[in-house]
């Protein structure tokens, strides 16, 4: 845009221009030109201003570096200030390398003097040489058993970048030895040598002169531009370098360029060629490639030893068979180059790997050991959120059982007594926890309920400031561990999977809704026949929503969902070890009603369970192995509370259940039965809980699943952390199918099952005036392959809000490698 302005009166008219810059490549450009009487007066008649663009004194010649622009005209109407006029100005995209060039405007109007300006259009043109390849390699002599180009000749090319002023005469200067072919380049403005076409040089090698000093020697060929070469007579060319292979030197060359080879093929080997042979030993070094994965797939030295005299090696490459579906895969071997021998014609070869194993999940090894941990899993998520649906609700700062309260409140305050509701049936008021009577009742007087009543005593409540009930919540946690094992024709598989879940739920009337995080791994073998096992392990961390709806004293309805992430790893070596990424989805619902309701303390009540889930795992990467399972189940559940004096019970559970499996495991009708006891001493803070499970029959072959689980918890102050604590849990899982039996490990897969141990003890003291309690602690576990060792510290706000938790620990960690694993970590834990 460009502004002109004009005075009125006897003074000089004046153009004020603003500038711009065009770029010759840019093409058409519009320009708006506009006139505007300075101080803003306006006249009582129309003026015209008359524009000319260019000078014949211009650095930019009008037709040749611009189009011409007729003149043009500017009409200000009378009372108007300002008046514009567009113009298209298109510079001349030429090649010739040139410095910013001008155009003039110049302006008249009657009875005024203009002043001009200028717009200036920007080169985009640099002269230089290019020269392709800047380096050859180029044999001694010609290798007349070859039909293809000679070995001891090679071209190059020169072009120019610009368009020259005039002709280049580019003069090529090689050393004793070596021909080129023309011994100089011209360029001309035009014709068949013109300066936009590229020229090739020809670089032959003469044997007869030239000076050979080793097996590799390079020879610059120089260039150098003649003084009367117009403008580029001082433009830099980049010389060439050859590299001259002598012909004493030993040629590599593999003998096919490409091979097949099956999975199953073991060791396949490939041909590498010497011609000549060599006096002396020398080392062939390999590039290697391709889809398969080393150690994997196949293995393979990167390198070769080439013994003096002999023409030719075979290189030996292991097929590693797997029982993976996969893809054809591929292994490439580059010659990597060398001065102790040449390339030779075929310098790569590839192996194409042919897999053998089948694309069914059912067949597939890892896709079933895979399918059933993940149905491990559901089942360890499904039994965690349904026992947390089913137990009653603990507060934070008070709990009531079966009429007995706990009181959790901090020190120096009190629980109303007469806020604890009567207990009938006998006519006896409940008692504290801890033997403490109540209003009514003699000290040594048992007390007797029926069962219903104790559960109508039971709640967790947060009080208001007006005594009404809110919504309540709840923290729990759980460790689980079961094993599996099956068998589709020769392939046998098990594996033990151990499940630890942490969850919170809040409840408000009839409706509960949480939320479990849980971290579950797995340890298995598979393996067909009499083959030996091959290992298999796996880790998932998920998330598990949760929500269940009580529509009556016996009846409740729940929902859950579930995805998470890990990994799994399988191979018959430790040093070759698949491992891929895992997912994990699942999708249950269940009831429960009770039927048969107790009368009185120590009457059998009876209920209805059923539950159903649809889960599905899958591993990315190249292997893609994926299988989804269902599980239909029925069945009763008995329970009998029997109190044992003031301060404890003891609690008898027996389940018998009707169950379906479905999907790409086993699949068919079973029967599953449990049993479990819990004591509990509240005096001593003493729990001891033993529980087991197992699978008495199923209509397929070679399916079981049975563990038990022990577990006991010391702490004499269970409303404080503070004082001794000890703690030690043990699990052992295991079946009847000889498959893992042949296959032992320390504590694990043996005659008598998979044992998994835990202990810990600490102390706690009181820390910053009281508020906190601070507990050092050492714990000791054992699962399978594995034993750990923890010493850390913890601290726990002991009342009031927030409930805060920090803590820190150091691990030793061995059986998974020959090196004991060290780690440290810091924990921040809050609840509200």
């Amino acid at each position: 845009r460009f502004i002109l302005g004009v005075k009125p009166g006897d003074h000089k008219f004046l153009f004020d221009w603003v500038q711009t810059g065009l770029a010759e490549d840019g093409g058409a450009r519009t320009v708006r030109l506009t006139a505007t009487v300075q101080g803003g007066t306006t006249f009582t008649d129309d003026r015209t201003v008359t524009v000319e663009v260019g000078k014949a004194a211009d650095t930019a010649t009008e037709g040749t570096d611009y189009t011409t622009v007729a003149a043009q005209t500017i009409t200000i109407p009378a009372g108007t200030a300002s008046a514009h006029v567009d113009f298209t100005l298109t510079p001349t995209d030429d090649r010739l390398d040139e410095a910013t060039e001008t155009v003039t405007l110049t302006g008249t109007a009657a009875g005024t003097t203009v002043d001009g300006t200028s717009i200036t259009i920007n080169d985009d043109d640099t002269r230089g040489v290019t020269v392709v390849p800047t380096s050859l390699t180029l044999r001694e002599t010609d290798d007349p058993a070859t039909t293809e180009a000679e070995e001891n000749s090679g071209t190059y090319t020169v072009r120019l970048d610009s368009e020259p002023t005039g002709n280049v005469v580019i003069d090529l200067a090689p050393p004793e030895g070596i021909i080129v072919t023309p011994s100089s380049l011209t360029f001309t403005l035009d014709g068949i040598k013109a300066w936009s076409s590229p020229q090739m040089v020809t670089v032959t090698v003469d044997s007869e002169n030239i000076d050979n000093t080793g097996d590799v020697y390079k020879i610059i060929i120089d260039h150098t531009i003649a003084e009367e070469s117009s403008d580029y007579k001082e433009v830099p060319v980049d010389d060439v370098e050859l590299d001259i292979n002598d012909d004493n030197m030993p040629m590599v060359s593999f003998v096919l360029d490409s091979s097949q080879a099956d999975e199953s093929a073991g060791m396949h080997h490939v041909m590498v060629t010497v011609d000549p042979v060599s006096d002396a030993d020398f080392m062939v070094e390999f590039d290697l490639d391709g889809t398969a994965t080393p150690e994997m797939d196949h293995m393979v030295k990167p390198e070769v030893m080439i013994p003096a005299g002999e023409p030719s090696v075979r290189i030996p490459v292991e097929i590693v068979e797997d029982d993976i579906p996969e893809e054809e895969e591929t292994v490439t071997m580059k010659v990597m180059e060398s001065p102790d021998y040449q390339m030779g014609p075929i310098d790569r070869h590839i192996i194409n790997i042919i897999d053998n194993d089948s694309q069914s999940a059912k067949s597939d090894p890892v896709a079933a050991w895979q399918t059933r941990f993940g149905r491990t899993v559901a089942e360890h998520a499904l039994e965690g959120v349904s026992n947390r649906i089913e137990a009653p609700r603990h507060g934070q700062t008070e709990i009531q059982l079966a009429g007995y309260q706990l009181d959790l409140n901090p020190a120096g305050s009190t629980s109303d007594p007469e806020s604890i509701p009567a207990l009938s049936g006998n006519g006896n008021t409940g008692h504290h926890a801890g033997g403490t009577p109540g209003s009514e009742g003699d000290p040594g007087e048992q007390n007797t309920m029926t069962l219903h009543e104790a559960l109508l005593n039971s709640s967790f409540t947060t009080m208001g400031r007006d005594g009404s009930t809110l919504e309540g919540h709840a923290f729990w946690g759980r460790i689980s561990q079961s094993s599996f094992e099956g068998r589709e024709g020769d392939l046998s598989f098990g594996g033990e999977v151990t499940t630890a879940m942490l969850g919170a739920d809040r409840t408000r009337g009839k409706w509960l809704v949480g939320l479990a995080v849980l971290q579950s791994t797995g340890e298995g073998t598979y393996s067909f026949g009499g083959e030996p096992g091959k290992a298999v392990e796996a880790s998932l961390t998920a998330m598990v929503p949760y929500a269940s709806l009580t529509t009556s004293e016996r009846f409740r309805m729940w929902g859950a969902l579930g995805y998470g992430n890990g990994w799994i790893a399988h191979g018959s070596d430790p040093d070759r070890v698949h491992r891929a990424d895992l997912s994990w989805s699942l999708a249950a619902i269940g009831v429960r009603s009770d039927v048969l309701a107790a009368v009185e303390a120590g009457d059998l009540e009876v209920a209805v369970v059923a539950d159903a889930f649809w889960t599905a795992t899958k591993s990315e990467g190249r292997y893609g192995l994926s299988g989804e399972t269902t599980r239909l189940r029925v069945g009763l559940e008995g329970t009998r509370e029997m109190a044992l004096g003031d301060n404890g019970y003891l609690t008898p559970v027996l389940g018998i259940s009707l169950r379906h499996d479905g999907g790409d495991a086993e699949t068919g009708w079973g029967v599953e039965v449990s049993a479990g006891i819990n004591w509990h001493d509240a005096s001593s803070g003493l729990t001891v809980d033993l529980s087991g499970w197992k699978l008495i029959a199923h209509t397929s072959d070679g399916f079981s699943d049975w563990g038990y689980s022990l577990s006991v918890l010391y702490d004499p102050n269970p409303h404080s952390n503070r004082g001794l604590s000890a703690s030690y849990s043990q699990s052992v899982n295991g079946s009847e199918n000889d498959i893992l039996n042949a296959l032992p490990q320390p504590g694990q897969f043996n005659g008598e099952g998979a044992i998994s141990r835990q202990a810990e003890v600490s102390y706690g003291f009181p820390a910053f005036d009281g508020q906190y309690t601070g507990s050092p602690y050492m714990a000791a576990s054992e699962s399978g392959y594995t034993r750990d060792l923890t010493l850390g510290g913890r601290l726990t706000r002991e009342h009031g809000s927030p409930d805060l938790e920090l803590g820190v620990m150091g691990r030793r960690s061995e059986g998974n490698g020959p090196v004991p694993d060290y780690s440290v970590g810091v924990d921040v834990t809050t609840r509200w």
